[in-house]
């Protein structure tokens, strides 16, 4: 598949899921829409804007609008994982905008694609949680492994939970992986709204 690329096993597998449980764990910290940012912007104001550890879940009205457009904001770690190996995973790789999001049992996401590519820290899966992209076959991301995934094509793709346990990866943004950059242009911007609202009518329809 041109859209995933395996990087091999997590080195410290252990030790990242023994930070999960004490750090981001639901019953630790409250998720919002199964998600929980792991990357804020440098001057996030928590007391305008409501807690850092939400701030990529969404996009509020009251967000100044280069929250909104600019994901590359999103590029210093929240308070409670400073120092931690999930900040290392996040820095070797030049990530931004990570986000830890539980798929649930029985579920799945839109079909959709993403501003940028992606790469994915598996903390929990199994064989009946794939991604699907365009016509391609489903694809199992392994539990323990790295994977960078190309999100970006404008095919689409969904992830799917068809198990009875919860799904949960660690993601984040890439500007650039094995020699080939992505940017955010004025023309990608405006397909991607221009596609979006194509989804937003067929819902309203």
């Amino acid at each position: 598949n041109k859209n995933i690329k395996d990087l091999g096993d997590i080195e410290d597998f252990n030790f990242l899921l023994e930070e999960f449980h004490k750090l981001l764990n639901p019953s630790s910290i409250e998720y919002k829409g199964e998600q929980l940012s792991l990357q804020k912007p440098k001057d996030w104001d928590e007391k305008k804007y409501g807690k850092e550890e939400w701030c990529s879940v969404g996009k509020p009205s009251n967000f100044p609008d280069k929250y909104k457009s600019d994901e590359e904001l999103f590029n210093e770690t929240i308070d409670i994982i400073k120092g931690t190996y999930i900040e290392e995973l996040i820095n070797k790789y030049k990530l931004f905008k990570t986000r830890c999001a539980i798929l649930q049992p029985k579920k799945c996401y839109t079909w959709h694609f993403d501003n940028w590519p992606r790469i994915h820290f598996i903390i929990q899966s199994n064989p009946k949680c794939y991604f699907i992209f365009g016509e391609q076959k489903k694809e199992y991301l392994e539990q323990g492994k790295t994977y960078f995934t190309d999100t970006t094509d404008p095919s689409g793709h969904t992830a799917i939970n068809a198990s009875w346990f919860p799904r949960i990866h660690i993601f984040g943004n890439v500007k650039e992986f094995e020699g080939r950059e992505w940017e955010i242009t004025e023309d990608r911007k405006l397909y991607n709204e221009r596609e979006k609202n194509k989804d937003m009518q067929l819902l309203h329809a």
